[in-house]
């Protein structure tokens, strides 16, 4: 699967911080990245159905901003407003 330019620029800002790099490698270790989102609306729920209870996800800014981890406590459900243009990373245990 190849990466739009918009996706790898996104990863570009979000790693360009090495604490943060260091954060989502060691938060990587025991998943597995399940669904990489782009919000298209500030829905909790638009594009989000495929989300199952104990999901971490992972918000990458679509601006310079702090990345932020939430967990997925409701099926299908964001737990927080989404932010239009941004990156969700959905990760879940293997």
């Amino acid at each position: 699967m190849a990466l739009s330019s918009k996706f790898k620029k996104i990863l570009e800002v979000a790693f360009a911080s090495k604490p943060a790099k260091d954060e989502l490698i060691s938060a990587l270790g025991g998943l597995k990245i399940q669904k990489a989102i782009v919000a298209t609306s500030v829905s909790t729920t638009v594009d989000f159905a495929e989300l199952k209870v104990g999901d971490l996800i992972v918000a990458i800014p679509a601006v310079a901003g702090d990345s932020m981890f939430e967990v997925c406590v409701t099926a299908k459900t964001k737990p927080s407003a989404a932010v239009v243009g941004s990156l969700y990373l959905v990760l879940r245990a293997v």
